[in-house]
This record gives structure tokens, C-alpha cells and sequence, in this order.
């Protein structure tokens, strides 16, 4: 699916809804926490911060799943301790810190239902292209 749209007129839940409503179909039975279910990339850590917020009025929806949200800004060393400690099945980041991330191997993608890159114009246009291949060459086909 490609959005363009202005700010503000929703461009985030066209695609968090249908996120939402897969997972709600998903049996807890099925993954376990350190388990990956979905992927959204953003290239800024404002973007990753607003999908976070958007995503997580949904959480009532889907209360047996952890999401997480993962900036450049913070310590490496506290997101791997957030994750090891709490999972992570829906994962927000910027473009930066999931390579970073992925570079740990902190993830299990065995389990990868669904990725979304967000405003990915903007991942290839600032220069994170090395990244995004090296991040979907790890993925699941």
C-alpha cells in the first residue's frame, strides 16, 4: 500500500489498523515473547515516537502482546535489557537503532508477520539504504 496524504488526516492508521486486526486474529499459543510479530521502520525518532502512541491505544485490543518502540537517543544497553527482560513482539524503531539492534541479534524474526516501513521515501533518501539492506536481509522471506 503507498499514502500520500497531508499531516494529520490519519495516513498512520491505514496502516496500524490493519495491523491490529491481523494480530487480534493471532493465538498467544502460537509466539512467545521474544517472538517478532511485526516490524514498523520509521526514518525519524519523532515518526517512531507518533506510530508508538498510535499503535499503543490499541493495546487493549491485543493485551497478550508487548510493543516497543526503540530510538537512537537512548542506550543501546537499555533497549537490549528492555527486551530481554520484557519481549517484544511489535516493534516501533527508527531505521538506526533496529540495525543497531539486529547487529546484538536482540530480535527473533523467525515469526515476522508483518513489515511496515513508514515514509520509506525518506528511509532511501537519508542515506540508510546500507541499513535497510542489511535489516531485510536478516528478515524472513
Amino acid at each position: 500500500m503507498c499514502v500520500k496524504a497531508c499531516t494529520g488526516s490519519g495516513k498512520t492508521l491505514a496502516f496500524v489498523l490493519p495491523l491490529i486486526q491481523q494480530l487480534m486474529g493471532m493465538s498467544k499459543k502460537t509466539f512467545d515473547n521474544s517472538d517478532v510479530i511485526g516490524l514498523i521502520l520509521a526514518p525519524s525518532r519523532e515518526l517512531a515516537v507518533q506510530i508508538f502512541k498510535v499503535l499503543s491505544e490499541f493495546k487493549d485490543l491485543v493485551p497478550d502482546l508487548g510493543f516497543c518502540y526503540f530510538i537512537g537517543g537512548d542506550k543501546l544497553e537499555y533497549d537490549l535489557q528492555r527486551i530481554r527482560e520484557k519481549g517484544c513482539n511489535i516493534v516501533v524503531a527508527t531505521i538506526g537503532r533496529a540495525f543497531d539492534l539486529m547487529q546484538k541479534q536482540a530480535f527473533n524474526f523467525r515469526k515476522l508477520e508483518v513489515l511496515i516501513m513508514d515514509e520509506a521515501d525518506k528511509l532511501l533518501e537519508d542515506g540508510h539504504n546500507l541499513n535497510l539492506d542489511h535489516i531485510l536481509g536478516m528478515l524472513p522471506k
